[in-house]
């Protein structure tokens, strides 16, 4: 009779719908009284479909409805974060019967707090694919990526530079420092700075000047920095990056004097998601979630798992972080 009425009357083929019952298994009321049997006696419905992928490109107009899992700054919500009753605990049915399309009642079902954790997830991911983004999350994966990039790389006695770290289990991080020093193997190491990182893993440093450049007691007419990224957990524990090379010079290279801002923050963020890291201390467990998402128009800017995402010309971003 269900197989009749799905394929016959819906006209729907065997593959598009699926049935199961779980009256005995899950019932929403105590069976022992009339009420709670009248209660159990129901049927459920849940109606899903996939729309093509939209051609119309996201603009700044476009507002976010999934607040809790992406914010787009400046922007207002067009509907709260309880949109999917994703802040609520499932509720009885007040009817026997119940259907709901894209994880939104539209059969009796009581009320939206009545709605069972599918059609919260369908909800939630209706709502995703409405703004052009997708989550993943993947238990088993918890490959870690740690970088840091500069600009400029070739360093102008005196003159300010500007850092960037990348980190992929922030989590799991207290705090994060950019270590400078200068010297090479042969001759040796001197530690010129450390920085701490700001909460958008970012730094400022002035050059030394030419008269204080100096290893050890000796002088150096070309002395290279180095720079390294260093994070620690709460216990103390710290995963470190290779080295990244800075040149001191007496002037910039004409590219990089006339260089405008976004180039510098292009630079900054091309380090974005690669992997120097060197040392692993800090012990991370958990899972990898992945948020992605394109159409973003050039006047928005994304924030996604607690932290500024670099997006491209394109319109695209993808960051991950690693979540216990």
């Amino acid at each position: 009779m269900r197989e009749a009425l799905l394929r016959e009357a819906l006209g729907l083929a065997d593959s598009a719908f699926e049935y199961d019952s779980k009256g005995a298994t899950e019932p929403p009321a105590d069976n022992d009284t009339p009420d709670g049997m009248a209660r159990n006696r129901r049927v459920d419905v849940q109606v899903f479909w996939n729309d093509p992928a939209s051609t119309i490109p996201v603009t700044s107009t476009v507002t976010s409805t999934v607040t809790s899992a992406v914010t787009l700054p400046g922007q207002t919500p067009e509907a709260p974060p309880s949109e999917c009753d994703a802040l609520s605990t499932p509720g009885r049915l007040n009817g026997a019967f119940a259907m709901s399309v894209d994880g939104n009642s539209v059969v009796d079902a009581g009320a939206r707090s009545a709605r069972g954790s599918a059609d919260r997830q369908r909800c939630e991911d209706v709502a995703l694919a409405r703004e052009h983004l997708r989550l993943q999350y993947d238990n088993l994966a918890q490959t870690r990526r740690l970088n840091v990039s500069a600009w400029p790389v070739a360093v102008v006695y005196g003159a300010p530079v500007r850092f960037r770290g990348h980190a992929n289990d922030r989590p799991f991080i207290e705090r994060a420092e950019v270590l400078i020093t200068q010297g090479d193997p042969a001759r040796g190491f001197a530690a010129v700075a450390t920085l701490p990182l700001d909460k958008d893993y970012g730094a400022a440093w002035t050059a030394p000047t030419r008269a204080a450049v100096r290893v050890g007691n000796r002088d150096f007419e070309t002395p290279q920095l180095w720079c390294r990224l260093r994070v620690y957990d709460a216990k103390g524990a710290f995963d470190e990056t290779q080295a990244l090379p800075l040149t001191l010079l007496d002037r910039a290279p004409v590219s990089d004097a006339t260089a405008p801002e976004e180039d510098a923050d292009e630079q900054l963020n091309a380090g974005f998601g690669e992997n120097r890291l060197e040392l692993t201390n800090v012990a991370v467990e958990g899972g990898t979630l992945t948020v992605s998402g394109d159409g973003i128009a050039a006047t928005d800017h994304v924030a996604a798992l607690g932290m500024t995402v670099p997006v491209d010309a394109n319109g695209r971003f993808v960051v991950q972080q690693i979540v216990p």
